[in-house]
């Protein structure tokens, strides 16, 4: 066992610094007797830590591990019997191992080693023995401990293995080599190795005493330097005296050395902080002469009372220590130019007063039903007001109280302007919206009709389809002012009612005004707004660059930095970055509401007169909602994607979207209920029904008020909504009417429809094309069975017959054998229904189907080649039933397919 532990050692453990402590044959139980050894190690490194290995031998006789664990997993050592001597025994990691050793002895030797490992090693947390005899591997580790004393006594270590070191283990190595049967006889070879140390040890004896003379001439030598280190030692005591009186001079000296350079640098400290103070509290005299006489009307001198401002907020905002705050010199100082501040500010204040004032009443207002819309822009007012934008932020740091007074001695001067300018503004704005010579203003969309084919009722008109009206585009800034056409004397009625226009293209000219108007409307506002928002973003410095930097610039070098860092440092620098950005979104939040509080003070009445004039385009027609959506869209949407901040007046079109919005579902609403409601004269022709027709006219001018549109997803939804529900009227209509017939009703519209859909093709409506494709085609098969069963109305009801009973069981060639089916009935059938007789029912056919159809949809073609090839059906289906049911008695038709298709074009050319 020693060899196995020896190449053990040096084969698998010396490779991984690693000391081997004990070792055991073991065996799995249960399993084939493969043996291993189960190892204890500890690592040479420190500190020391212990595992454990099952260690197998390969086929090439080297041992490699094949399974570890560490010595502080394991929880329980089960020795399985503390009575009986059992080889048997379990160690228990996560999971339960279960061993076999070669003998008792060898499994309890392992187990006490690996206990003293516990006490050897008190990091290693102890397992618990289970079925093993303490009091055996108590005495043990009490042996081991005495022999360890004893050894310590006489100086040797008490570690019970050492490793040889390479030099020890080549000569071992060699001694075994030269000695035959080293291992096999270890008695021999124990007994030669006495011998030859014996032979050592009497050598190193007699080397000894022949050298005793050179041993007593080396003491001779250790005495003499014994006595000179002696002198040595006096003459440094001497020394020694002499330094202690240098010393405390020297130490007298570096007191003296350590208070001169505290005083020089006090003195310098005070030099330092004297010209600081000196430095800070001041100012020149022209400052303070510009900010005391200085003219705030000429430019020069408002950018001297500029600097001049600038430098007494320094010195007052100067960082000095609070010490130096007590000093009589400061104070007055500082007292000094909160006065001279308190007085300019004051100035200040009445020079921009009237300012205010000024432009308050001296302003351009437009003329009141002229004959360009155009709202006045204050550029005059912003450029002389420019100029003391740094002067109003000096104003906010040093009074904030007057700051306040004129901000709102501003909103209230300027909002009196923009109040009269944005009324007569959205006045002249109806007015160029009106039609000139309209008696009355009416939706297009009425669908009650007392003439179901070409008119309306008596409160509209038919409209034919037209061109699409011109597509949308989106100009705010830098358009060229269309004419807005002539103004209109008469006005809408107040009570919301709405008459009648006298044409479709009186309704479309009305539209398309109140389009462009509207569009100019929104192309005014927007630089007027657009404007007075910078310049009160910049003159009452609540201007959001700072904010826009901090986002833009903040976050990259934050997450690029915090990639190097630990987790515990990447989560303080993550909270505290969560901290700024929460304190400079609370900032930016409030200055926003800042300037949206001063914007709506300046245009109190632009979120009234956009709703009102919103309600008064949804009056004058329900159709100008859609377009107001569409530009209303168009305009937030773009100041979206710009990525500027976000405008007070995208912030009013904002809301008003949300308003055009409902107006709009509430004109699909209504037209949703106007075709529910429609109804017909059931004593007259329908043809194609009015809701029908406007459901197409309606379509035409969407798509052209929705040409690449943003907000094309809603009126996608109305064409779903609208669609299905001309789909269920068409259905109620037919169910309806009782001078056409249901399919005819059916046929016509639907076939209508499906050239409408497929005309725009609208990616929305594919589903509703391709149903009301197959309504038409079950429409159109439906009306051709039906009516094809007259002109052969005796042979149809015959062969009917015919048919049911070869159903009913009957064979075909037996059929003839049935009194009412028997051949003398068949040819009677034929001869009432001649060639001549034939063509003189489709002839009739013909007209009947031609007088039930309406002109507009040209389906009597195709109707009637419908019924041409359900007619040559029957034919061929009566045929094969003669053949099948009579063969052999020669019954044939008196007329052929050629004769057939020759009556079906003569009467359609004829027509």
């Amino acid at each position: 066992m020693a060899a196995i532990r020896h190449n053990l050692q040096r084969e698998v453990f010396k490779p991984s610094e690693e000391r081997l402590y004990a070792v055991v044959n073991v065996t799995k139980a249960g399993k084939k007797k493969k043996a291993s050894f189960l190892c204890a190690a500890v690592t040479m490194d420190k500190p020391e830590t212990v595992s454990l290995y099952q260690v197998k031998k390969t086929d090439k006789d080297t041992y490699k591990k094949k399974a570890t664990w560490r010595f502080r997993d394991l929880t329980i050592i089960d020795g399985k019997d503390a009575t009986k001597d059992t080889p048997e025994f379990d160690l228990h990691f996560e999971k339960t191992y279960k061993w076999v050793a070669s003998s008792h002895t060898e499994k309890l030797n392992f187990i006490i080693a690996l206990w003293k490992l516990c006490v050897r090693y008190p990091t290693q947390r102890k397992p618990t023995l289970m079925n093993v005899n303490t009091a055996l591997i108590e005495e043990s580790i009490n042996i081991e401990t005495g022999r360890a004393q004893q050894h310590t006594d006489e100086g040797v270590t008490v570690e019970d293995y050492q490793e040889l070191t390479q030099r020890e283990e080549n000569d071992l190595e060699h001694m075994m080599s030269q000695t035959e049967n080293a291992i096999s006889n270890l008695e021999e070879f124990n007994e030669q190795l006495s011998r030859e140390l014996s032979v050592l040890d009497s050598a190193n004896i007699q080397s000894i005493m022949a050298s005793e003379d050179q041993v007593n001439s080396l003491m001779d030598l250790l005495e003499a330097s014994l006595a000179e280190l002696d002198k040595l030692d006096t003459r440094l005591t001497q020394y020694d005296e002499v330094l202690k009186t240098v010393h405390n001079q020297m130490e007298q000296m570096e007191d003296k050395d350590r208070h001169m350079e505290t005083e020089s640098a006090n003195r310098n400290k005070l030099i330092k902080e004297v010209e600081y103070l000196v430095g800070t509290l001041g100012i020149p005299e022209r400052h303070i002469t510009a900010l005391k006489q200085g003219d705030l009307s000429k430019g020069l001198a408002v950018k001297e009372c500029t600097n001049a401002a600038e430098a007494v907020l320094a010195a007052l905002t100067a960082d000095i220590h609070p010490g130096l705050t007590k000093m009589k010199a400061v104070k007055e100082q500082q007292e000094k130019y909160e006065q001279i501040s308190k007085d300019f500010a004051h100035r200040l204040k009445q020079h921009l007063l009237g300012i205010f004032q000024q432009h308050g009443v001296d302003t351009d207002m437009p003329a009141k039903h002229s004959s360009e819309l155009h709202l006045p822009k204050h550029l005059n007012c912003h450029k002389e007001l420019l100029p003391y934008c740094d002067l109003m932020k000096w104003l906010k740091e040093i009074d904030p109280e007057v700051f306040l007074e004129l901000c709102l001695a501003y909103v209230n001067s300027l909002s009196k302007i923009y109040e009269r300018q944005l009324k007569e503004f959205f006045e002249t704005a109806r007015q160029r919206a009106i039609s000139k010579g309209s008696k009355s203003m009416h939706s297009a969309f009425k669908m009650t009709s007392s003439n179901p084919i070409s008119k309306l009722d008596d409160h509209g008109v038919r409209m034919s389809p037209r061109p699409s009206p011109r597509p949308l585009t989106h100009k705010f800034r830098g358009r060229d002012r269309r004419d807005t056409g002539d103004s209109g004397s008469d006005s809408i009625s107040q009570s919301g009612s709405i008459g009648s226009y006298e044409s479709a293209s009186l309704t479309l000219e009305t539209r398309g005004r109140f389009d462009r108007v509207f569009d100019i409307l929104l192309s005014e506002l927007e630089p007027v707004c657009t404007s007075e928002q910078q310049f009160v973003q910049k003159f009452f410095d609540f201007s959001m660059d700072e904010f826009e930097s901090q986002d833009s610039s903040g976050g990259g070098s934050d997450a690029s930095d915090g990639a190097f860092m630990s987790k515990g440092s990447g989560d303080v620098r993550e909270r505290k970055q969560l901290s700024e950005d929460v304190s400079r979104r609370r900032k930016m939040n409030e200055r926003r509401e800042e300037i949206k509080k001063v914007m709506q003070g300046l245009f109190s009445n632009l979120d009234s007169e956009l709703h009102a004039f919103i309600q008064f385009g949804d009056k004058l027609d329900s159709f100008n909602s859609m377009y107001m959506l569409v530009r209303i869209g168009q305009y937030v949407i773009t100041n979206q994607l710009s990525g500027a901040p976000v405008s007070y007046l995208s912030q009013q079109l904002g809301n008003c979207l949300i308003t055009v919005k409902r107006l709009f579902d509430k004109f699909i609403a209504n037209l949703i209920r106007q075709i529910e409601e429609a109804k017909i004269q059931k004593n007259k022709r329908v043809g194609i029904l009015p809701f029908v027709s406007k459901f197409e006219e309606f379509v035409e001018n969407s798509e052209g008020i929705f040409k690449n549109a943003e907000r094309r997803t809603d009126l996608d939804k109305a064409y779903i909504q609208l669609t299905r529900v001309v789909f269920d009227n068409v259905e109620r209509v037919a169910m309806e009417s009782l001078k056409s017939p249901k399919a005819v009703v059916m046929l016509e519209n639907y076939h209508h429809l499906l050239r409408v859909l497929s005309r725009l093709k609208i990616s929305c409506l594919e589903k509703e094309k391709l149903e009301a494709k197959e309504k038409y085609g079950a429409s159109l098969e439906e009306y051709v069975k039906g009516m094809l069963g007259r002109p052969m109305e005796k042979l149809s009801v015959f062969f009917e017959g015919v048919q049911e009973k070869i159903a009913a069981g009957v064979k075909a060639e037996e059929v003839g054998y049935q009194l009412a089916f028997s051949k003398q009935e068949l040819r009677k059938c034929i001869k009432e229904v001649p060639a001549k007789e034939l063509k003189k029912g489709l002839e009739h056919l013909y007209k009947k189907v031609e007088k039930q159809l309406c002109d507009e949809e040209s389906l009597l073609q195709v109707v009637w080649n419908s019924m041409q090839k359900e007619f040559i059906e029957q034919y061929k289906n009566f045929v094969d039933l003669i053949n099948r049911c009579y063969p052999g008695s020669m019954i044939t038709l008196e007329y052929t397919i050629k004769d057939v298709l020759f009556f079906f074009s003569n009467i359609a050319s004829s027509h």
